[in-house]
């Protein structure tokens, strides 16, 4: 089956005044986002029966014998995203995502050398901050 390809060209934001690495950084992430909606465009093709399981969710579920899934054309029908054209998706992904943490840059820092801190919580304290950035 041949990949879905996202149509929409370079994500387009105002960068006078701003940072080379800061715009590079920026098309990185639209580049992502449009990565992200060629992914959901192959799902859009699944038949509405189709069963879809979490792979994770924000917090724990006791287990009670049911599964925990739902029917593909429910989740279409409920995640507005799902149905929005490249651009559209692209801008509505990057405007949700927040701010980096504080301590972004000493962890990359310690990345880039491959080292640790020496206490790990000052670097895991406060929200997951997963995002497409």
């Amino acid at each position: 089956m041949p990949r879905p390809s996202c149509s929409c060209g370079p994500f387009s934001r105002e960068t006078r005044g701003v940072k080379f690495r800061e715009t590079m950084a920026s098309e990185a992430a639209a580049a992502r986002a449009r990565d992200f909606h060629a992914s959901i465009s192959r799902l859009l093709e699944l038949p509405a029966r189709t069963l879809i399981l979490p792979g994770q969710v924000s917090e724990p579920i006791p287990f009670d014998g049911q599964l925990l899934g739902s029917q593909f054309g429910e989740i279409r029908k409920g995640v507005p995203l799902m149905r929005l054209d490249c651009e559209a998706f692209a801008e509505a992904v990057l405007a949700r995502i927040p701010p980096p943490p504080p301590n972004q840059s000493r962890i990359l820092k310690l990345n880039e050398r491959g080292e640790g801190p020496d206490d790990t919580s000052e670097l895991e304290a406060g929200a997951n901050r997963c995002a497409i950035t």
